[in-house]
């Protein structure tokens, strides 16, 4: 499917137009476990536009991850409902349209950089060569298509694990902490790549991180999410201009926004410290 892009300021939170890009309505999900049961998501709301890039951040065990593995149709809630683009993302998963990218890149260690990234193509029956070629050069890893994977840096890998996960042109894109284990040089300099190549793409993306300067930078707007259990405590538009660069970092506008979601996250916990 093609994905129509949107850039600059984006609107309020809300439930908007189911078939606009994702929309999580009224979501709760619960575990059981020994007898037990605990509540990871309670009446979780928002909606995303085609194309958007959205960063959800929170506490430890606030539900982020959960929130994106119902997005992927790795977890099903046990109330509301979840919709992207429209259909439910059982629809999209068995179309190949889901595209997720962990904090551990997961390569297969026998194949080298092409067949990786090329793996979800065999998978689903599909040829690609042209297209695994492009995303190697688009993630810079020209030259290295016949390495192994023990042959790579950390950033290398992640980027490796990027292209898979765009390779079948996926509607959504799902990044759980993908640059987490990285040092925060490589991590700031992946963090720009990412930006081009989410821009190349036009693919409606989620982010889940602990690094409210990595929201800022990258998102179009920030989910704030509470301590568990864990619902939309405040939506923040990141309205500063694209391409962010650099530069951007040393702005006031972005520490301004820092500051914001920082003082909402530990707001956030704070009042959850206080409750009886």
């Amino acid at each position: 499917m093609s994905i129509s892009t949107i850039r600059g300021t984006q609107g309020d939170a809300g439930i908007g137009r189911s078939g606009d890009g994702f929309v999580l309505e009224a979501v709760e999900k619960s575990f059981a476990a020994e007898g037990r049961t605990t509540k990871a998501v309670e009446n979780f709301n928002f909606a995303a536009r085609k194309g958007e890039f959205v960063a959800l951040i929170g506490p430890s065990g606030c539900g982020k991850s959960t929130v994106l593995r119902m997005l992927a149709d790795l977890d099903q809630p046990s109330a509301g409902k979840v919709l992207v683009h429209g259909v439910s993302p059982q629809v999209l998963r068995r179309a190949h349209a889901i595209g997720v990218a962990f904090q551990d890149a997961a390569l297969l260690p026998w194949r080298s950089v092409e067949a990786n990234i090329g793996l979800p193509l065999e998978v689903a029956g599909r040829t690609g060569s042209d297209r695994v070629a492009h995303l190697i050069d688009l993630v810079a890893l020209k030259g290295f298509e016949k390495a192994r994977p023990s042959h790579l840096s950390g950033g290398m890998k992640q980027r490796a694990a990027l292209a898979r996960a765009l390779v079948m042109q996926p509607d959504l894109l799902l990044l759980d902490e993908p640059f987490g284990a990285l040092d925060d040089l490589t991590r700031q300099r992946l963090n720009f790549e990412l930006q081009r190549i989410w821009s190349d793409a036009g693919t409606t993306a989620v982010l889940v991180t602990h690094s409210i300067p990595e929201a800022v930078l990258l998102a179009d707007r920030v989910v704030v999410i509470s301590p568990r259990p864990g619902t939309v405590q405040e939506i923040v538009t990141i309205d500063l201009p694209r391409p962010r660069s650099p530069e951007t970092l040393t702005t006031p506008e972005f520490h301004a926004l820092c500051d914001r979601l920082s003082r909402a996250l530990f707001a956030g916990e704070h009042q959850a410290a206080n409750q009886p």
